[in-house]
């Protein structure tokens, strides 16, 4: 679900059988890439930051 290329080639190969339904699953990490929010339901659904909050988010995104 975090590798985008993998998930991109398998997107582009649907449908998986002609006149059937694909489906695709993607396990993914909640907050992943972000160690402070990364397992922790209570980001996952977050609609209010404290300035460090945002601060913690930018700093994160430079180290990217």
């Amino acid at each position: 679900g975090h590798d985008v290329d993998l998930l991109e080639s398998c997107v582009n190969d649907l449908p998986f059988e002609a006149n059937k339904p694909s489906a695709v699953i993607c396990h993914t990490v909640k907050g992943k890439g972000f160690e402070f929010a990364e397992g922790r339901p209570e980001w996952h659904h977050k609609s209010r930051f404290s300035a460090e909050d945002i601060s913690r988010i930018y700093t994160a995104l430079e180290d990217q």
